[in-house]
C-alpha cells in the first residue's frame, strides 16, 4: 500500500510485529533491506513492513512501489517533516503490530531474523551473550523493541 497523506491511518489489521524502516534518499540500499524482509521464513500475514520516506527526492517511492505491488505486507508513508525522530514517530503511529521494531535502511537481515527475533521476545530471552540485546518497553499498550549492538 502506498499512502502519502500526513494523517495516520485507522486499520483493523493486527500483525504480530511491525517493522519500521525510515529512509531518506537511499533507494538503492532500501531495496536490499526490503528484499531480505520479504524473504523471511515467517508468515507474511504475521508481520508488516512500514517504510517511512522522510522527504526523499531520489527513486525511493518507485523502489517501494515495486515491492508493494508484489507483497501485501509492505506499506509506504511519506513524512514531509525532516528528521529521523519525525520519521520514526510516523512509523510508530502507523504500526499495527503487537511488537514494533526499528530497522535501519542499510540493514540486510538473514532469512530467519524475524522468527528468531519474535521467539526471543516471546520467551523473554533478550539476547544475553549474543551480538545484540533487545530492549523492550510498553508504550500505548504495545511492546516497542530496539535492537542494540553491544559488540563494540
Amino acid at each position: 500500500m502506498v499512502e502519502t497523506n500526513d494523517t495516520p491511518r485507522e486499520s483493523s489489521y493486527s500483525p504480530l510485529i511491525s517493522i519500521v524502516v525510515c529512509t531518506y534518499n537511499r533507494a538503492k540500499l532500501l531495496a536490499g533491506v526490503l528484499k531480505t524482509l520479504c524473504e523471511q521464513r515467517f508468515d507474511a500475514s504475521d508481520y508488516e513492513v512500514i517504510v517511512v520516506d522522510n522527504n526523499s527526492i531520489d527513486d525511493t517511492l518507485v523502489t517501494v512501489e515495486s515491492f508493494c505491488s508484489q507483497y501485501a505486507n509492505i506499506q509506504y508513508y511519506f513524512e514531509p517533516h525532516q528528521g529521523l525522530s519525525q520519521a520514526r514517530n510516523r512509523g510508530w503511529q502507523e504500526a499495527n503490530g503487537e511488537y514494533v521494531a526499528l530497522l535501519n535502511n542499510d540493514t540486510v537481515v538473514e532469512h530467519d531474523w524475524l522468527s528468531s527475533l519474535v521467539d526471543r521476545m516471546q520467551e523473554g530471552d533478550l539476547g544475553q551473550g549474543s551480538a545484540f540485546r533487545l530492549l523492550a518497553s510498553v508504550l500505548d499498550g504495545r511492546r516497542f523493541s530496539v535492537a542494540v549492538d553491544d559488540t563494540a
